[in-house]
């Protein structure tokens, strides 16, 4: 990600939001510029036609408008207006592939034993409070403490 600054982001993210995506490095581009050029079209009238203000569609196409900031609004008026029907088109994601390789992991075993991985436990535990409804286990024995069935 690319903020001018570090208060820019803070300005702009939440605390606990903003642990989690510091925790991985990921970046975002833009290629509303190479839409437009290929289209032959100006900002002012994609402006004119998306009712997003020339400047925000500036931002976007010159890759200076943090990802967090864009609006899901702008991203389907600008789809319909551009005449694309895939979001890759208009900007990408893209993660390390070793964190590509650990996330697909992750995930698969996530879904396979229904266990959240521990470092987003280790977050949800942190900013909100242990959740038992996420740790079947942790509930089980808190239970038999409770009713004194464990020793």
């Amino acid at each position: 990600m690319q903020f001018r600054s570090a208060n820019d982001f803070k300005k702009v993210v939440a605390q606990d939001t903003q642990e989690i995506i510091l925790s991985e490095e990921v970046t975002f581009t833009w290629h509303l510029k190479k839409l437009v050029d290929e289209r032959e079209l100006k900002l002012a009238e994609l402006a004119s036609i998306t009712g997003i203000q020339a400047h925000t569609l500036s931002r976007y196409a010159n890759n200076n408008q943090a990802f967090n900031t864009v609006s899901l609004v702008h991203v389907f008026a600008l789809m319909i207006a551009l005449r694309i029907t895939d979001m890759s088109e208009l900007f990408t994601i893209e993660f390390p592939n070793n964190t590509v390789e650990r996330f697909n992991e992750e995930a698969e075993e996530w879904k396979q034993t229904k266990v959240m991985p521990y470092e987003l436990y280790a977050l949800l535990k942190k900013n909100k409070g242990l959740v038992i409804s996420h740790c079947p286990f942790l509930f089980i024995l808190l239970l038999l403490l409770v009713h004194g069935n464990v020793q």
